[in-house]
């Protein structure tokens, strides 16, 4: 808890009783936020096969309760990015292991503790990493990433993904991002990482 500057510890809770780690620099867990009182957690379960799931935290000043964990992927779950889209839902983005390391999104929907999982939908048929998932609203998120072999697929115009989450049966509407990219495509020295977008 915070009062002004100063920090004071509660007490930890174990909410999985494996390793959250696959032995690489990649991001293997995510958390995200609901309300002031509810947390959801993403994360690579060491215990069971680096399967990708999902576990609500309800927390009361400093106390948590876990919730029931779910699996949202049954494979290797790597580079996972979780963004909440309202109180009630997250989006899920991540490398699936299991799919050729495709970049993969999922709905996830949280009534309680409950989460209930939607369908996954690949938005890179590439060896996929880095990726990080900002959410616009309820309907529309930007994912950026990293795929193939030195190209940031967030550099390029071409290469934006201009994500629908009508697409996860989430309404309509459609949301247009446009990319102002300051760089070629690839990581080098002579580019730059600076990208500018705009929600329409």
């Amino acid at each position: 808890s915070i009062s002004g500057t100063t920090i004071t510890t509660g007490t930890a809770k174990v909410f999985e009783s494996a390793s959250i780690d696959n032995g690489y620099a990649v991001n293997s867990i995510s958390a995200v936020a609901l309300s002031d009182s509810k947390v959801l957690v993403a994360y690579q379960d060491g215990g069971n096969k680096k399967y990708g799931t999902a576990i609500v935290l309800s927390i009361s000043g400093t106390t948590i309760t876990t919730g029931t964990a779910v699996v949202f992927n049954s494979r290797g779950t790597e580079h996972i990015s979780a963004c909440k889209l309202d109180d009630n839902k997250v989006l899920v983005a991540y490398r699936n292991a299991g799919n050729s390391y495709y970049g993969t999104a999922i709905v996830l929907s949280i009534s309680g503790t409950t989460i209930t999982t939607g369908t996954a939908v690949v938005f890179e048929s590439a060896n996929t990493s880095q990726i990080s998932a900002l959410a616009f609203s309820s309907t529309s998120a930007l994912i950026y990433y990293y795929s193939g072999i030195g190209c940031y697929k967030g550099l390029n115009i071409i290469d934006l993904i201009t994500y629908n989450l009508a697409n996860l049966s989430l309404g309509t509407g459609t949301h247009t991002v446009t990319v102002v990219a300051k760089a070629d495509g690839y990581r080098n020295s002579a580019a730059s990482d600076s990208v500018s977008y705009v929600v329409d």
